[in-house]
């Protein structure tokens, strides 16, 4: 079988040529009877090296499943040649050993008709995304729109519970009721303050813990003019799962030291630090007041709110220490910046 070499214009534009390949594809035999056979069609070549840019790789594809299959139809690729490059279906099968490939050139009015179904199958599905993307951007709004109200109904929620323990701690005839009336103010309003802030901010999942220990220690020692407050508060945001725990930790410190530091309206100073580092945050209350009895153990014993603080800390893996004499108390909780699985 020869190869004819007639010049394109000595006849009509190519229409179809067969090849034959060994079984790595590398071409042995042309046969062609028209004219203007594509310039790199020559014995001795591989198959997918005369095929043009991204066709490369179907050319094996389309190898790989005449050889494995025993034939392949009508794949669409388009062959290098001097001019710009053209398109062919190929349909393969093995005879013998070897690799027989017809090629049928795609006349150009068929090939601007499926560019142009392409081209707007392309077009429908851009359309159809930008529909869909859409509708995300509307649903995700919603979403944005009901959890900022579910926010803003939880504070409102814990200010009203915060302002009826005072109410009632306020009209009570027993002291002691009063005080303890007190206290659970300090906590419901420790957790007012949480979704007062995330209220205000952008993110569902995550809390400035900075931001939420100032706004707990500023809101207990107002009207308490004989006390100073000193903050040192590394920014850090952490998740609310581990916020919470640590604004009721804090509140707990906060009020012992409120309510034995300073006894008979003795004035001193309180100290809120924050410190956060690779391995974890560290949360510390200083007091410069009377301090504490020398034989208390803050990992056994105590009241309702040395509880509070150890059950709290041992649920975000954390743990807490108090030290103290004569000259201060000084509360610390040791924490992980997320919260353990």
């Amino acid at each position: 079988m020869k190869r004819h070499d007639s010049s394109p214009e000595m006849g009509p534009r190519r229409t179809g040529f067969a090849l034959v390949c060994d079984p790595a594809g590398k071409i042995i035999s042309i046969v062609s009877d028209f004219a203007g056979l594509p310039t790199e069609v020559t014995v001795g070549r591989l198959f997918p090296s005369i095929v043009a840019g991204r066709s490369a790789g179907d050319a094996f594809d389309f190898l790989d499943e005449v050889a494995s299959k025993g034939s392949a139809f009508d794949r669409a690729l388009a062959m290098k040649d001097d001019r710009d490059p053209e398109w062919f279906r190929f349909s393969g099968s093995q005879v013998d050993g070897l690799l027989v490939i017809l090629a049928s050139q795609v006349e150009a009015d068929a090939l601007v008709v499926a560019m142009s179904e392409l081209n707007n199958e392309l077009v429908n599905s851009q359309r159809e995304l930008a529909r869909t993307n859409a509708e995300l951007a509307r649903l995700s709004e919603e979403r944005m729109v009901l959890l900022r109200e579910l926010k803003h109904r939880d504070k409102n929620t814990f200010n009203m519970i915060a302002s009826l323990i005072n109410i009632s701690a306020s009209e009570g005839d027993s002291p002691e009721a009063s005080k303890v009336l007190g206290e659970l103010d300090d906590r419901v309003r420790a957790v007012a303050n949480l979704y007062s802030l995330l209220n205000d901010s952008e993110s569902f999942t995550e809390l400035r813990l900075d931001e939420y220990c100032a706004k707990i220690a500023a809101g207990m020692l107002a009207g308490r003019p004989g006390l100073a407050l000193v903050t040192d508060l590394d920014p850090v945001s952490i998740p609310i799962s581990l916020a919470s725990p640590i604004g009721l930790i804090l509140t707990e410190f906060l009020t012992n030291t409120l309510k034995y530091a300073f006894p008979e309206g003795r004035q001193g100073r309180v100290r809120v630090t924050l410190k956060v580092s690779q391995s974890g945050g560290m949360l510390t209350v200083a007091d410069d007041g009377v301090g504490i009895p020398p034989d208390f153990d803050s990992t056994k014993g105590g009241g309702l709110g040395m509880g509070i603080m150890r059950g709290l800390a041992e649920q975000i893996g954390g743990g807490i220490a108090i030290t103290g004499d004569g000259g201060g108390t000084r509360g610390e909780l040791a924490f992980p910046l997320s919260k353990p699985r």
